[in-house]
């Protein structure tokens, strides 16, 4: 391997190590109180939203411990939302609280500035910040 070569992806493995970094800091939760009772908000959704949301969901580690009831039972919590096209979605170092899956359109992810990855439709994100 060249010189260059080498010295380029080791400053990528450099810049995408300082960005795990700097998420993982951000990574913190209040500890859960499971002695109140707790009643999820509900939101109606066609049968075909639901299977679209739970076959998104299908793939994601946060959620693969779920048994089919529990998982629908989160799918009923999730609300809509949109976002016109440009707008930022997340901003980097601000507090995540939200898990998005997107329906329809594509998405673009930046670090520092840098691109570094896309999704659309099916595709989900935000389960980091939560």
């Amino acid at each position: 391997m060249k010189a260059a070569n080498v010295e380029t992806r080791e400053q990528t493995i450099n810049m995408h190590s300082r960005a795990k970094a700097q998420r993982a800091q951000n990574v913190f939760a209040q500890p859960l109180d499971m002695t109140e009772d707790f009643v999820a908000p509900t939101y109606p959704k066609s049968n075909e939203a639901v299977q679209f949301i739970d076959n998104a969901l299908a793939d994601n580690f946060i959620f693969a411990s779920l048994n089919k009831d529990e998982r629908l039972h989160l799918i009923n919590a999730m609300k809509a939302d949109s976002a016109p096209s440009g707008a930022v979605i997340i901003q980097q170092g601000d507090i995540g609280d939200y898990f998005y899956v997107v329906e329809d359109g594509h998405i673009s992810f930046a670090v520092d500035g840098n691109h570094v990855g896309a999704c659309s439709r099916g595709a989900t994100f935000g389960e980091l910040a939560l």
